[in-house]
């Protein structure tokens, strides 16, 4: 269970991680995993009041409008981004695959995307990667 607190006017809750987590780091991402995931977590960028991932068939569309001759599925997308969560879960990150939720949903890609932009991997400097698609 997670409790947000109201705070001052325009202030957003920052995701907390599991205490037993690695520190937070940047990680080293590949071209087609960095769009994916601001694609995915764009609301979130941009700290949209009701932010939420964008859906698997949503975010090819949008890479295959910016992959310049290459076509994406909803499924290539779904296993890029799972790779990204189980290299994480191996490093000791938790709560991002589905072993480590009850009834994971859409909160394995909100975790994910949470996670990060906590750790300064992804943030407003790839927003020009969405814009592109506008």
């Amino acid at each position: 269970m997670e409790v947000l607190i109201a705070g001052r006017a325009g202030w957003r809750p920052v995701a907390h991680h599991d205490p037993t987590d690695p520190p937070a780091q940047a990680w080293e991402l590949q071209p087609d995993e960095r769009l994916a995931l601001v694609l995915l977590g764009e609301h979130y960028i941009r700290r949209d009041r009701f932010a939420r991932p964008r859906t698997w068939r949503e975010t090819a569309v949008l890479m295959t409008e910016l992959d310049a001759g290459r076509e994406w599925s909803h499924r290539q997308v779904e296993r890029l981004v799972r790779g990204l969560r189980l290299r994480l879960s191996a490093a000791g990150h938790h709560g991002l695959v589905e072993d480590d939720i009850e009834a994971p949903g859409d909160l394995l890609k909100h975790n994910l995307i949470t996670f990060f932009l906590g750790s300064g991997t992804i943030g407003t400097a790839d927003l020009p990667l969405v814009d592109e698609a506008d």
